[in-house]
């Protein structure tokens, strides 16, 4: 590990676990950034900056006291060995009462289910009388380091992983740097810590989401194209350790992933909606013929003509149920039995669809904001409204026509 010669004395410490997990499936973690938040707790992000001849050069954003304390962030040199399976860093510039500081995390495979991950640290100090603090401080860290990470390793190599993502994009008619701008101009919140890579990229971790969550980070990344920019959310989340005995960890990440592909939907919208980009006519009435269209099938009874209008993936949620429908099949098989219950009861409802507006478009989706009102009306009687709700749609062209791959509605009546 290189140290600055003829400088400060070198302090040097050496951390170590045992982690159930193959040696290979411990190095791809540890060497892939994207899932150092998992590991490090304080980590809010890992910005790739280039190379420097075999060495990689990344920026790491921390916040050491989560939402209330001031993030801190450094460029770091990186050389990883597939073969070894080693990893050395080393600050570029550390920042006092560090003069330097390296290290280097090596994984040396015990048995075929097993390995030790040991992590060694070399630095020096401007100043010696800092070294108690900062030995305790890298012992703190560098033991709940490891403990994060053999924990993540063994999920993965035991459970298939507790890592749930979503994303949702659209093409907006502005430069890449005023919607950075924009973005950065907006509060994150009492409980998040953002981070931005100007006209590129912007990170938030979530301090307070979810227990059910162990990991909650937000991404919106910024590509240029010819009409303007690409905007896509991402959202990450890791799960909690899973207890529920009654409920499988398949059912549990997607329920999350639904949450997730909301939210992700709703955040493009947002910013599309701040945009103000405008609507093509021949698409407005498109989607707005799609909605008659549909509407006319419910009314109809026609649960499988109308399951056939959302993708084989499709989702419906409500945020007056607990639990999404998740698949076409689903969709038609829920639908058919609350039609059949709808009719028995010598039921008519319509659906009235109004306030249509697309929010944003490319050539391959839609994403809608729209009203719906629903009445029940039986034989000799008035017509009664029975429910007021706003319904969120991400569409996708399909060879057959738009269909629905998401869809929130959400029910007035529940807050």
């Amino acid at each position: 590990m290189p140290v600055e010669p003829g400088g400060p004395p070198v302090h040097r410490a050496e951390h170590d676990v045992v982690v159930r997990a193959p040696a290979d499936v411990v190095f791809g973690i540890v060497s892939d950034f994207a899932q150092w938040s998992r590991f490090f707790p304080e980590t809010v992000h890992i910005e790739l900056l280039g190379t420097d001849g075999d060495e990689l050069r990344v920026q790491i954003w921390r916040a050491p006291e989560g939402a209330d304390g001031e993030v801190k962030t450094w460029v770091s040199l990186v050389e990883l060995d597939p073969k070894t399976r080693s990893m050395t860093f080393r600050q570029e510039r550390s920042a006092p009462p560090m003069a330097s500081l390296s290290g280097e995390w090596n994984i040396e495979p015990l048995d075929a289910d097993r390995s030790r991950i040991v992590l060694t640290h070399a630095y020096q100090l401007v100043d010696e009388s800092f070294q108690a603090g900062l030995d305790a401080l890298i012992d703190r860290n560098s033991d709940l380091e490891l403990g994060h990470l053999r924990d993540a390793a063994e999920q993965d190599h035991l459970t298939g992983g507790l890592v749930v993502t979503a994303g949702s994009s659209a093409e907006l008619p502005l430069s890449a740097e005023d919607l950075y701008k924009r973005l950065v101009s907006t509060d994150p919140g009492d409980t998040t810590v953002r981070v931005g890579v100007p006209g590129r990229r912007i990170v938030e971790r979530h301090f307070a989401a979810d227990p059910s969550l162990a990991v909650s980070t937000s991404v919106l990344e910024l590509v240029p194209t010819a009409a303007g920019v690409r905007l896509t959310a991402r959202r990450h989340a890791v799960l909690a350790a899973h207890t529920d005995e009654g409920t499988s960890i398949d059912s549990v990440k997607d329920k999350v992933r639904t949450t997730l592909e909301a939210e992700a939907t709703m955040a493009v919208q947002h910013v599309a909606q701040q945009v103000g980009d405008g609507t093509d006519p021949v698409l407005y009435t498109e989607v707005v013929q799609f909605y008659a269209r549909q509407a006319h099938l419910l009314d109809s009874g026609e649960a499988e003509r109308w399951a056939d209008t959302f993708t084989e993936d499709g989702q419906f949620v409500q945020n007056a149920r607990p639990e999404p429908w998740i698949g076409r099949d689903q969709i038609r098989e829920r639908m058919r039995t609350g039609l059949d219950r709808i009719f028995g009861e010598g039921l008519q409802r319509r659906h009235w669809l109004g306030m249509v507006d697309v929010v944003s478009s490319d050539d391959k989706t839609v994403t809608t904001h729209y009203y719906a009102a629903i009445y029940s009306t039986v034989k000799d009687g008035a017509p009664q409204l029975y429910l007021s709700t706003a319904v969120d749609d991400v569409l996708v062209r399909t060879p057959q026509g738009l269909k629905v791959r998401h869809r929130l509605v959400s029910h007035d009546n529940v807050r």
